[in-house]
């Protein structure tokens, strides 16, 4: 029999465990690894909870979620976000996935108006569990994951400068005017801020950089999710099969970006917090940054992105890959599912 149940600490290594034999993509399939602590992830927030299913006392599947507040449409609307669903592939279709979405809606139904989660666009599986379960697409999104393969020049580096604790509030306000108009940004303060960016596990301060031209005009900061997260290439897409080859030879003549190999590690940071008063202070940060993770042999450093957002043309100059990945949403009360598709998509890297 089945059952479900809160995961407490103990429960860490089984949890390693599992996930190491559920690949995460379908035409890109990542292995994760979130060893030594699965929980790591989860402390990005303030109020997370992570179920475990068991089957004679033997963790066969997980799910995770966490309360948030959101604005939506000028309101603050109490959410859950979802994440994490991982099940046993000797156990699927037997419901389990479906069992730990029931504990969670019992769980937080008398207090949340809406659910939401993020599938990637070639995950039909999920796109179909979940769509029966009651989910909607409301937007459809954008993993931009930067190539770090080449120095960038020229580097405006005489304006770029690490963050300093009296450029906390000029940085806040600069967060707030650009993303003020996105569904799900709540308006922070400077105390905020800096709760947010403490409580990230593995972030430093010292990783947030401004470009200060008289006055701080954008800033940038990157996450380094190694050590939150590690990802190995399970297999991708054959287009990468075609081009790997041909880049290791046209590699000996010329700088070109990294394709790894099945069972490789790729080596990601999140940019986080992103953003600009002037695009080229956030280009030139960009520049930088890209440089910095190709002296540590970073393969990629990536942001999620609403299609619309105003980031999507900055980035565009850079090489990348793109993956695709839609928002669900579920309502759980008299609240309706709201309609975003004009609307601008406020995306949390610890979400992705």
């Amino acid at each position: 029999m089945i059952k479900v149940r809160e995961a407490t600490e103990d429960d860490n290594w089984a949890l390693i465990e599992l996930q190491r034999k559920c690949p995460m993509g379908t035409r890109l399939a990542l292995r994760l690894n979130g060893s030594p602590d699965f929980f790591a992830r989860s402390r990005a927030y303030e109020d997370w909870h992570v179920l475990v299913a068991t089957e004679d006392e033997k963790i066969v599947g997980s799910a995770a979620y966490t309360r948030k507040e959101a604005v939506i449409d000028g309101e603050l609307v109490e959410t859950v976000y979802e994440y994490g669903f991982i099940v046993d592939p000797e156990r699927r279709r037997r419901g389990i996935a479906s069992m730990l979405q029931g504990q969670i809606e019992e769980s937080v139904r008398t207090d949340v108006d809406l659910l939401h989660l993020n599938i990637t666009a070639d995950n039909l599986p999920s796109i179909n569990l979940f769509t029966k379960l009651g989910f909607e697409r409301v937007k459809e999104c954008r993993a931009c994951m930067l190539m770090a393969y080449r120095r960038h020049r020229p580097v405006d580096d005489l304006h770029i400068r690490n963050m300093t604790q009296a450029d906390v509030s000029d940085v806040v306000n600069m967060l707030n005017d650009f993303y003020r108009d996105h569904v799900f940004y709540r308006t922070l303060t400077a105390e905020a801020f800096l709760r947010r960016y403490r409580g990230l596990p593995h972030f430093d301060l010292q990783n947030i950089w401004v470009y200060d031209d008289g006055g701080v005009k954008a800033c940038l900061g990157y996450w380094d999710y190694n050590k939150v997260m590690r990802f190995a290439v399970e297999r991708y897409m054959w287009r990468w099969r075609i081009l790997r080859p041909i880049l290791e030879v046209v590699g000996i003549f010329a700088e070109v970006p990294r394709i790894p190999k099945q069972g490789e590690q790729i080596s990601n940071w999140y940019l986080t917090p992103i953003a600009c008063r002037d695009p080229k202070g956030l280009t030139s940060l960009l520049k930088h940054l890209l440089n910095k993770a190709l002296e540590e042999n970073v393969d990629f450093v990536s942001v999620p992105l609403d299609l619309g957002s105003p980031l999507t043309a900055i980035l565009s100059i850079f090489r990348r890959y793109e993956g695709e990945f839609g928002w669900y949403m579920k309502s759980l009360g008299q609240r309706p599912i709201p309609d975003l598709l004009d609307k601008r998509l406020y995306i949390d890297v610890a979400d992705i």
